[in-house]
């Protein structure tokens, strides 16, 4: 459970959409993770070292079967989902990895994001 003065700063960014995330791996974990967090409304940075699939991202494009092109294109289009190769970027970052799925394939969130 989020405690503290952070926690509640964090809690209000995410209330009022001025929260910036930024997705570190997009993989098959951390591609449909990043879409659902810009479909929710934040602002979502995914990056990723392999430039084919920062190009494929931000050319609308998708390389995850679960994950429909059209989706990401109008995620991008409406400038809630972006991707770079920059890894200078956010304050509150998410490591997208198997290790951050619980054994049912649903993230666990609180071992996913630190600030």
């Amino acid at each position: 459970m989020l405690e503290g003065m952070h926690a509640q700063k964090l809690k209000k960014k995410i209330a009022d959409g001025s929260v910036r995330l930024a997705t570190v791996g997009l993989g098959y974990v951390g591609l449909p993770l990043s879409v659902e967090f810009a479909s929710a409304g934040l602002t979502v940075t995914g990056i990723d070292t392999n430039s084919q699939k920062v190009a494929s991202i931000q050319s609308g494009n998708s390389y995850v079967r679960d994950v429909p092109a059209k989706k990401i294109s109008e995620l991008v289009d409406s400038g809630h989902f972006s991707a770079t190769e920059d890894s200078v970027f956010s304050r509150t970052m998410m490591r997208s990895s198997y290790a951050c799925l619980h054994r049912c394939r649903k993230p666990r969130i609180r071992t996913c994001l630190w600030w």
